[in-house]
């Protein structure tokens, strides 16, 4: 992706590469399965506003933040997710963490610090550094 944000816009290459992925799916999903697949229109419509929240918004955050650092630190920062995703529906009362969880955020999280201790908290792109 890093090497592709040179050549095209972060925003039209995230749009390119979802549309052309959506319209792909959607085909395989109707030869495979036929119009039974197909949502009402009622759920459709639930749908398209949490692609549009969940991942569009976040697709065309995150290629953009790949602009302003390095491809190694994106993939540092992509690796806390689930982490982060975790804590987060924690906080909002959404989901309670259990221990198992709890020991998985851990590693997770203490994963990107080793990375980050080992080999220092390094700038690119424009200057950002690593965020943990």
């Amino acid at each position: 992706m890093k090497s592709v944000l040179t050549d095209i816009p972060p925003l039209a290459f995230a749009t390119l590469r979802f549309a052309t992925a959506s319209v792909i799916l959607l085909v395989f999903m109707l030869w495979h399965e036929g119009k039974r697949a197909l949502p009402d229109r009622r759920t459709l419509w639930k749908l398209t506003w949490v692609g549009i929240i969940g991942n569009t918004i976040y697709q065309a955050l995150f290629t953009y933040s790949l602009t302003l650092t390095t491809a190694a630190n994106g993939s540092l920062i992509i690796a806390t997710t689930p982490a982060l995703v975790a804590l987060a529906a924690a906080m909002l009362k959404i989901e309670r963490i259990r221990r198992v969880m709890a020991v998985d955020i851990a590693l997770a999280i203490g994963g990107v610090v080793l990375v980050v201790a080992e080999r220092g908290l390094a700038l690119g792109g424009r200057g950002l550094p690593v965020i943990c």
